[in-house]
């Protein structure tokens, strides 16, 4: 947009960023031409490749599990709750746990009135 003489006001205003924001992106394609944002230097992953794959098929083989007993059943007490759950989201796996539904037993049938 700057190239076609938008002004950042504007684009911010656009966009729905700060012009702080604005004015960062553009430098940063002027300076570096990158798009995306900078390289980071993260700690590494605590578990492998193996150990994601098998939470994986244990959540697959066993969907209504919470994320609790996944990690007692793998042997993954070193790793947190929020850990194993991330790394789930990631593999696209979200809300294991069905919701709660009501019993219909032959003691308890619903009433119906009309």
């Amino acid at each position: 947009m700057p190239k076609r003489g938008y002004k950042q006001r504007i684009i911010a205003l656009v966009r729905g960023r700060s012009l702080k924001t604005v004015s960062r992106i553009i430098q940063a394609y002027r300076d570096e031409r990158r798009k995306n944002d900078a390289a980071h230097r993260r700690r590494p992953r605590s578990k492998a490749n193996a150990q994601d794959l098998c939470s994986v098929a244990a959540v697959n083989d066993k969907p209504f599990q919470s994320t609790k007993h996944v990690i007692g059943a793998l042997g993954l007490d070193n790793l947190g709750d929020s850990t194993v759950r991330r790394r789930l989201r990631e593999a696209g796996l979200r809300s294991r746990i069905a919701a709660q539904k009501h019993l219909l037993t032959s003691g308890k049938t619903p009433e119906v009135h009309y």
